[in-house]
């Protein structure tokens, strides 16, 4: 059973939502989500962006990957227990990093068995791990 989450602020104009500039997903992103659930997915989806953006000051797109968005681990951290305390208390911190986006999040969430694709394809995200690892290697003084 899902418990829906607390009420929200509405958005504030030019921090994402209705009637405001919100960024676009990355062109490769896309959902596999049955249309009945859809829309149950996308009002939680809604619901979770504006818990992001209650979190970390910054807008998020439903299909915007966390860290995409500006969001670093501890900000994720503190974005499960806000969700926790607005009554997904069986949501695991690991959650959040393996459905790494609202919609995806939302998803699970709501116990959707279909595949939420977010963020950018696989080879784009290694190649930015690969340029992370590089220059944390470089503030440390080595190579990789």
């Amino acid at each position: 059973p899902v418990v829906p989450l607390a009420p929200v602020v509405p958005p504030v104009p030019g921090a994402g939502g209705a009637g405001t500039h919100e960024p676009a997903a990355p062109p490769a992103a896309h959902a596999t989500v049955e249309a009945g659930d859809a829309q149950a997915d996308d009002a939680l989806a809604d619901a979770l962006r504006e818990h992001f953006r209650q979190v970390t000051g910054m807008p998020i797109a439903a299909r915007q990957n966390f860290f995409d968005a500006g969001a670093s681990s501890l900000m994720l951290v503190q974005l499960h227990v806000r969700l926790q305390q607005a009554g997904h208390d069986r949501l695991a911190v690991t959650d959040l990093f393996a459905h790494p986006s609202p919609l995806a999040l939302a998803a699970r969430l709501a116990g959707s068995d279909a595949p939420v694709r977010t963020g950018a394809p696989d080879a784009v995200r290694l190649a930015r791990l690969d340029e992370r690892r590089a220059r944390l290697a470089r503030r440390k003084g080595t190579s990789s």
